[in-house]
């Protein structure tokens, strides 16, 4: 043979060896990627899978979750009518503090399977969190909801769990609604917690429906402005004050005026302040006040210099129930360096006393420093005090409207934001 072409050859024949080998650990490795990608998919499919389970199923107690309970009652997915009841554990907190959240925990699982049973395999039964609940089924012929809720209740107060040789038990509260497929869910379940609230309110260890009474409060709430709402309303001065004068009829001559606090919303809509001086109660020690330099500055102005004129304003329950510092500083802080001896405080007439040392210490140490409370004349409709014959200190003299003989005039808005005192 040629030697060249010899040459050729072998170099092709090792070449198509070395291709062959080459080839064989490609398809080797290969097989161990596709080997290492489907046990990877494996986990992936198996992680996928507790995450379902995750989504579906609470890990305490086994009930459906939050977000699963959503989903089987989602908006647009029913065609029937529900029972809806928010559930929650009374004084729950008591046994964590006391027996630690592991016993907690056991009574959780046990409340839940009690609950699970009289509800019946057909119920929708949810922990929302903590010891929250959630239950909704849709009722049969001539089922009252209430009374079903009934059975839950029972069932709960009867579950004992066993904690250092004694046992243990906790009642549950239930507000209930009715959630047509029309209704949004999130609105049937805060009718609901509307109702859960009351039964809390009532006594506890009870179920409570949602009535006219209880609709009509609920829609308050719906309406009640957001610390949002209200931080902005800050911000754009929305928070004004009607002054409204007060004439003594017996010189003919004006003896005061009255500042009564509103909030003129971007719409032009004025909201009184029931609906939102609460609000500023709560955040007082936070991060929304109302703003007082101008309203203090127009309610001075009642105080100048050789003037008999005072400024009034209305108190509430929440007035009478924030802290209490008889000090001078304290007094310099509320009314803003205004003369005491020219403010009036009026009680308003809802508003129902319930710490009456508290109340009275508050009001004492401020009529001490000269500012005036007038109480209601007998059979007048004024403040709740609870107890009955508690008594608060009052104030004698002239330039008091309810003292009689001074009557209102026609209010006049001022431009400026609402003083403190309005709480």
């Amino acid at each position: 043979m040629n030697q060249p072409i010899f040459f050729i050859l072998t170099f092709l024949l090792c070449l198509t060896c070395f291709g062959g080998l080459w080839a064989f650990w490609q398809a080797r490795a290969a097989g161990a990627e596709v080997t290492k990608l489907r046990a990877l998919l494996g986990q992936r499919d198996a992680a996928l899978a507790k995450c379902d389970v995750l989504l579906r199923q609470d890990t305490l107690t086994g009930l459906f979750t939050r977000a699963h309970f959503m989903d089987l009652l989602a908006d647009g997915s029913r065609t029937q009518d529900y029972i809806l009841g928010m559930i929650d554990v009374d004084s729950f907190k008591s046994i964590n503090d006391t027996y630690g959240h592991a016993t907690g925990d056991r009574l959780l699982v046990d409340l839940s399977q009690s609950m699970q049973i009289a509800a019946g395999p057909d119920a929708i039964l949810a922990r929302l969190g903590g010891d929250e609940f959630a239950v909704a089924f849709i009722p049969p012929e001539d089922c009252d909801g209430a009374a079903w809720m009934e059975a839950i209740r029972k069932a709960a107060q009867e579950t004992e769990v066993e904690e250092h040789w004694k046992g243990l038990r906790r009642s549950i509260s239930i507000g209930v609604t009715l959630l047509r497929p029309e209704t949004r869910l999130t609105d049937a379940i805060a009718e609901a917690d509307t109702a859960l609230y009351a039964a809390k309110e009532g006594g506890r260890n009870r179920v409570m429906r949602l009535d006219d009474r209880l609709r009509l409060r609920h829609r308050e709430a719906m309406s009640e402005p957001t610390l949002e709402q209200m931080r902005e309303g800050v911000a754009n001065s929305e928070f004004t004050y009607y002054v409204q004068p007060i004439y003594d009829l017996r010189s003919g001559r004006p003896a005061g005026g009255e500042a009564l606090i509103r909030w003129v919303t971007s719409d032009g809509r004025v909201r009184l302040p029931g609906e939102f001086m609460h609000l500023f109660t709560k955040q007082y020690n936070g991060t929304i006040k109302p703003p007082l330099d101008a309203a203090n500055a127009v309610a001075a102005s009642f105080a100048t210099g050789g003037s008999d004129l005072y400024c009034a304003f209305n108190i509430s329950t929440a007035f009478l129930k924030r802290s209490f510092d008889p000090s001078a500083a304290w007094l310099e802080d509320l009314l803003m360096g205004i003369d005491p001896t020219r403010v009036v405080f009026e009680i308003t007439e809802t508003a129902a006393i319930d710490n009456t040392t508290a109340a009275r210490q508050m009001l004492s140490f401020l009529r001490e420093k000269g500012v005036r409370m007038p109480t209601p004349a007998a059979g007048s409709r004024g403040a709740a005090i609870s107890p009955p014959a508690a008594t608060l200190p009052s104030v004698s003299g002239s330039g008091c409207r309810c003292a009689g003989g001074a009557s209102r005039g026609p209010s006049l808005r001022g431009s400026a934001s609402a003083p403190r005192c309005g709480y």
